[in-house]
């Protein structure tokens, strides 16, 4: 069964990947990036996924709110720069992923310093949230 944080992550990687971007996984810190996956997004379901049941809802669906990390990968600073600006412009103009989910919301972004020398980072963490049906936390309810 696959969790509706996953479905998520696949709505995001499908919106980044509209944008030209090649969307990855987070990878273990000893695995870098190559050149020759430049540019590319890493997307992470970081952290835990707040829960809160809510009453007056289809049977008190749960309501989550999970933090991601998009990692912008590229040879420039300034060229991940764009990337994470195209995309949060992108999310701002779609921010329910056609409606799948109740928003996103950026929380902060700063300088990463991945392994390689010549590859440049910047990390955006937002926040999605959505429902689920109250004991189904598969299921996005939209």
């Amino acid at each position: 069964m696959t969790l509706a944080s996953e479905t998520v992550r696949g709505l995001l990687a499908a919106k980044i990947t509209t944008l030209g971007y090649a969307a990855k996984e987070f990878r273990d810190e000893d695995e870098a990036i190559t050149e020759a996956e430049l540019p590319c997004v890493l997307i992470q379901q970081a952290g835990v996924i707040e829960l809160e049941r809510l009453e007056g809802t289809a049977g008190g669906a749960a309501y989550h709110s999970a933090p991601y990390f998009l990692s912008f990968a590229a040879t420039t600073r300034p060229a991940a720069a764009a990337m994470m600006v195209a995309t949060v412009n992108a999310l701002a103009n779609d921010y329910s992923l056609g409606g799948q989910v109740m928003e996103i919301v950026p929380v902060s972004y700063g300088d990463e310093e991945p392994d390689a020398k010549d590859i440049r980072a910047i990390m955006l963490e937002i926040r999605v949230r959505f429902l689920t049906p109250p004991n189904d936390f598969g299921t996005l309810l939209t």
